[in-house]
């Protein structure tokens, strides 16, 4: 999280994650499309291999990757204070659809999991505690509206959201 995508794919390996990436296409092609810079960063070599590939001489950015990264113009572009929002939502969204898969058991699992599996900010203290405090109903909306603006596929809302709203629970999840 604090690093940025590009830096991560660097540094884990831009083998591992288009791989990764093409394994959960192949399951779940709903939900992930394999994103075309992925494609081209990976085929033109820029595979990371433990260091990251889009800096060189320290944390001077090497602009030779920029070209392989490919923009959809006919998405609007998020504003900086939506895109940080976007990144963390993005999150919490698929923590709740681990639960709607049965890949999680409860609230608990999918805070731990998600703070020191994949990086959630601690601050918000995982998925969970972050809709407890900002309301249940209130965060199915905005990612609803954030799917509706810009059409990710991984934004579409858990249906966890859903059973909770209907069972009357907005808050208090952990």
């Amino acid at each position: 999280f604090p690093q940025g995508p590009l830096h991560v794919y660097g540094t884990a390996g831009g083998g591992v994650i288009y791989h990764g990436g093409l394994l959960m296409k192949s399951q779940r092609p709903d939900l992930l499309p394999v994103p075309e810079t992925l494609i081209k960063m990976y085929e033109a070599g820029y595979t990371g291999v433990g260091k990251a590939c889009f800096y060189k001489d320290g944390l001077e950015p090497d602009k030779s990757a920029l070209k392989f990264v490919v923009r959809n113009t006919s998405l609007p572009t998020p504003e900086r204070d939506e895109a940080k929002e976007m990144l963390l939502l993005a999150m919490v969204n698929q923590a709740f659809l681990c639960l709607d898969e049965g890949v999680l058991r409860d609230y608990f699992s999918m805070d731990i999991g998600a703070i020191l599996g994949i990086g959630f900010p601690d601050c918000w203290h995982g998925p969970a505690r972050y809709v407890s405090q900002n309301g249940v109903r209130a965060t199915q909306d905005r990612i609803q509206a954030i799917y509706d603006k810009y059409g990710l596929s991984f934004f579409k809302p858990a249906k966890e959201f859903e059973r909770l709203i209907v069972c009357g629970v907005d808050r208090g999840l952990i």
